[in-house]
């Protein structure tokens, strides 16, 4: 994979090519773990003459290359270099394969935006909340432009198809994801063997010295050193001391007491840990944060710490912990109770348990989950089933998606709730009802999951799920095909849902004939297949005839119920679980069982997943249905197993059955007791047809279903 990596981070180049960062070191080997390449667009500048980078960290990699793109964290830069920036920046990821953008930022955001307009898999890292960062920056402009801000990254968010997140709450509520998610900190923290130990003891000798507070954190308006030092001064505190370890300028502070010290920086790593170590308590007053690195390293040396409500804090610590951004009678009520040793070492075993998440091997185990996920993604077929049941068309995309490579699958989105989705992968459930508004509320609803995954096409099954999923996918670019099963909801509603699809793909060629010519050129066929799978062997059941359905009256259960009689020494076996839109329609079959007293001649055996088994041990396969059938998935299931089929001849029945089984008119119980006789009373008829139904099973098989759906999804995508 070639990566494009997208941020407004300066990065600086020396004489010599190699570039560095004065805002610590990036993380690149996370990347090309899964990446070959990483091509940085950012801001960029020169090293002046003599400019030190001795406080700087390295950012140059072999694997590593920079562009640089004009600064757009301005009005002007907004305004004026956009189009240039844009221009760059897809040139660039015109030729790499994904994007990994963090925000905030201006660049990050443009590359997110190119990135989706060119139909490349793209992630955001949300590292901190842009309302607090630009609100609190100090300036009319940033109050201004925050509104914006927080705007644009709610829509970045909401259509990222990979978000990670490095809060466990706070940026998650404030801008959801739409895609796949995950909270993981980028501050990796371990903690030092000993360190409570050193901690404790140094709780334990601080009579008679000092308490020293500290806070790790750039002199900036929004770290709230201003609220430190107001507090400190208000609180009725014994001796004590202030340090502030971090780059700025102190004269914004104006004239400030002798026991408060701005020591500087220092470098990363062992000289932080030893300046946090000469801390009694360390406060963390921001007026906005992410997850405050500082403060988890302070918190794995055991330090006690105080800290404002503001981005990820109150993930850290404790309630009675925490105040408003700003509020100095608050940070001052909490430093007075901060001096006691032993809230000290309460503090410490608490704050060191909650460093232990930060380690590293627990934070790398789901960060590679994530990128992982990234890496493997590709951008294939969304699944959109109306119906949860397992009858026809749900046993149909179960074979679709089977004979799929799975990563050609990007999701399934059921409208229903049912025993479908327990045969699913992590199905996503959309319930809603045929009324029109519910409709309008799923098309709203499936929107963000087709913006998250970005498929190159969606199969809708049935006018219901072609009509939610065309509504949801306008103005997309994704393309909709309307996979037709049944004649429910024809006229003027297919036709709708055929004009929002780009392509109508039906089981059979009599589902097409209720389609005006004008969408002719959209209809293709492409058969339901049968898995072509060995056959268990099964005690023959002499005499038996079969009926595979799930119960619902449009089924046909009571015809062959009533013909029973009349078919002189059959048993009737019956597949099939409760439909769940008829709950009660199998009960008043078996109430009609019992009424024309046949218990002892009809076995209810429930739902099956060997189909083709049950049907082979039987001399008679039935399909009585009162409706048109879209297809008839039984019947082939029942050539498959070498079992004559006996059907009421209407809807595609006559087209899959052909000259291979013997039609009834639809209702004729008479017939179909009489058809169903001639069949058990004549073994020679029932090999003749059964040769005839193997040889005809063979123009339906899962390979070529699967074949034909792969043609369909493809003719769609190029002209996406």
């Amino acid at each position: 994979m070639r990566l494009v990596f997208a941020h407004d981070t300066w990065f600086l180049r020396g004489p010599d090519g190699r570039v560095w960062t004065d805002r610590g070191s990036f993380p690149w080997d996370r990347y090309l773990a899964f990446a070959s390449s990483i091509t940085v667009v950012s801001r960029m500048r020169d090293l002046e003459p003599g400019e030190s980078t001795e406080k700087m960290a390295p950012a140059s990699h072999p694997a590593v290359s920079f562009v640089p793109v004009p600064n757009l964290a301005t009005l002007s830069g907004r305004l004026v270099r956009r189009r240039a920036a844009r221009r760059q920046v897809r040139s660039v990821l015109a030729e790499a394969d994904a994007l990994v953008a963090r925000l905030p930022s201006e660049i990050g955001g443009l590359a997110c935006r190119v990135a989706d307009s060119l139909g490349k898999v793209w992630a955001v890292e949300l590292v901190t909340c842009p309302w607090d960062a630009i609100w609190n920056y100090g300036t009319w402009k940033g109050r201004a432009f925050a509104p914006v801000a927080w705007w644009e990254t709610r829509r970045l968010l909401a259509r990222a198809p990979f978000s990670l997140y490095v809060t466990e709450r706070f940026l998650q509520r404030r801008y959801p994801p739409g895609g796949h998610a995950v909270g993981v900190s980028d501050v990796e923290v371990p903690v030092e063997p000993g360190a409570l130990e050193r901690r404790l003891a140094r709780v334990a000798g601080s009579g008679g010295r000092p308490v020293v507070f500290g806070t790790v954190a750039a002199l900036l308006p929004f770290k709230g050193i201003d609220t430190a030092l107001g507090a400190l001064q208000a609180a009725d505190l014994p001796e004590w001391e202030y340090r502030v370890l971090g780059a700025g300028d102190p004269a914004q502070y104006g004239e400030v007491p002798a026991n408060v010290h701005f020591d500087g920086t220092r470098p990363a790593g062992e000289p932080v840990l030893r300046w946090l170590d000469g801390i009694d308590v360390y406060l963390q007053p921001s007026r906005q944060e992410g997850l405050p690195r500082a403060m988890v390293e302070a918190m794995a040396r055991g330090l006690p710490a105080l800290g404002s409500t503001a981005g990820g804090i109150p993930e850290l610590l404790d309630p009675s912990c925490l105040h408003k951004p700003g509020d100095v009678a608050g940070l001052s009520r909490l430093l007075a109770r901060s001096v006691s040793a032993e809230w000290q070492a309460e503090q410490a075993h608490r704050n060191v348990h909650v460093a232990e998440r930060y380690e590293p091997g627990l934070l790398d185990e789901r960060r590679r989950a994530f990128w992982a996920a990234f890496a493997g993604h590709r951008r294939q077929t969304l699944f959109v089933t109306p119906y949860a049941q397992l009858g026809g068309s749900e046993r149909q995309l179960l074979q679709l998606l089977d004979g799929l490579d799975p990563a050609e699958v990007a999701g399934v989105v059921a409208l229903q709730d049912g025993p479908l989705l327990s045969r699913l992968a992590d199905p996503v459930v959309i319930p809603t009802s045929a009324r029109p508004l519910d409709m309008l509320r799923a098309a709203r609803r499936l929107r963000p999951v087709i913006r998250s995954t970005r498929p190159a096409v969606v199969h809708a099954a049935c006018a219901k799920g072609a009509l939610v999923a065309g509504l949801a996918a306008v103005g997309t670019g994704v393309p909709v095909v309307f996979v037709k099963h049944d004649f429910y909801w024809d006229g003027p509603v297919a036709w709708l849902a055929a004009l929002l699809s780009r392509r109508v793909v039906a089981g059979s060629q009599a589902l097409l004939g209720t389609f005006p010519g004008l969408l002719r050129r959209r209809l293709g066929v492409v058969h339901p297949g049968v898995p072509d799978r060995p056959v268990a062997p099964a005690a023959p059941r002499e005499r038996t005839v079969a009926m595979v359905s799930r119960f619902h009256p449009d089924k046909g259960h009571l015809e062959i119920v009533e013909a029973l009689p009349r078919i002189p020494g059959a048993r009737l076996l019956l597949v099939g679980g409760v439909d769940r839109s008829t709950p009660g329609f199998l009960g008043e079959v078996q109430a009609r069982v019992a009424a024309l007293g046949l218990e002892d001649r009809v076995e209810f055996a429930g739902e099956q997943d060997d189909v083709v088994s049950l049907l082979a041990a039987c001399e008679v396969a039935v399909v009585p249905s009162l409706v048109r059938e879209g297809f008839g998935l039984v019947a082939v299931e029942a050539f498959r197993a070498g079992t004559p089929v006996v059907a009421y001849g209407q809807g595609a029945v006559p087209e899959v059955v052909g000259e291979c089984g013997v039609l009834v008119p639809p209702g004729d119980r008479a017939g179909l007791a009489a058809a169903v006789t001639r069949l058990l009373d004549d073994p020679a008829e029932r090999v003749r047809l059964a040769d005839c139904g193997k040889a005809r099973a063979e123009r339906f098989t899962v390979d070529a279903m699967v074949a034909g759906f792969r043609a369909a999804y493809a003719s769609v995508a190029r002209r996406s």
